[in-house]
């Protein structure tokens, strides 16, 4: 199911977890995931909650109000709930939607605002607003998206030769890795179908002379 996940993601999960044992229950539910989200704390996802106004303190708060405190017991491998498990598909789903190879915090907030009737969406009402907390979770990721923009600007790959395939400069006219003339400034000879310049009278390979208007470029 993880193999997917970003490290932040797998993060995400694992404090989710950590919530569920802390309160004693023995599931993790959307409201874990979302505390798992806040507690993360590096993603753009967790910036959008803090900047809405849904930190950990009140969001455990109200974790614990609305759900109470478990039996105390809690096996080694937590299960997720039904709407937990809805939550990761969709994530899987938007992640695939956006291009992206990997699932991200991001991702999984944006899976907790779409499953509805979830406690994390209580929270985020009491909190905040699904709405606000989208249109913030977007800002961030956009503003994400300029940034790598900018400092990535692609450049051209160099021109290659065309007989030896290695890299020459862009205004070449002799590759110095096997000393034939390229592109523009080559010719085939029609005697030997040696490679020379486009311009020489003679091929210095076999001695034929060319035509006075050669037709024979390659």
């Amino acid at each position: 199911m993880f193999e997917r996940f970003t490290k932040a993601a797998i993060k995400v999960v694992m404090v989710a977890q950590e919530e569920s044992r802390r309160l004693g229950h023995n599931f993790v539910g959307t409201e874990q995931l979302l505390l798992g989200i806040i507690g993360e704390g590096k993603s753009h996802a967790a910036t959008a909650l803090e900047h809405c106004g849904v930190d950990r303190k009140f969001a455990r708060a109200e974790v614990e109000r609305i759900i109470g405190r478990g039996s105390g017991f809690v096996a080694v491998e937590i299960p997720f709930t039904p709407r937990a498990k809805r939550v990761l598909e969709v994530s899987d789903t938007h992640a695939r939607k956006l291009g992206h190879k990997q699932i991200e915090p991001e991702h999984l907030l944006m899976g907790i605002l779409a499953v509805e009737g979830g406690v994390a969406n209580r929270i985020i009402e009491k909190l905040s607003s699904i709405e606000r907390v989208r249109s913030e979770l977007e800002k961030c990721m956009g503003q994400a998206a300029g940034t790598a923009t900018a400092e990535y600007v692609p450049t051209a790959p160099p021109p290659v030769c065309q007989w030896c395939g290695e890299d020459i400069q862009a205004q070449a006219v002799v590759c110095k890795t096997c000393s034939k003339p390229v592109f523009d400034h080559a010719k085939r000879c029609s005697q030997c179908a040696e490679i020379i310049f486009k311009d020489a009278l003679s091929c210095r390979f076999c001695g034929f002379k060319s035509p006075e208007n050669p037709s024979n470029s390659v």
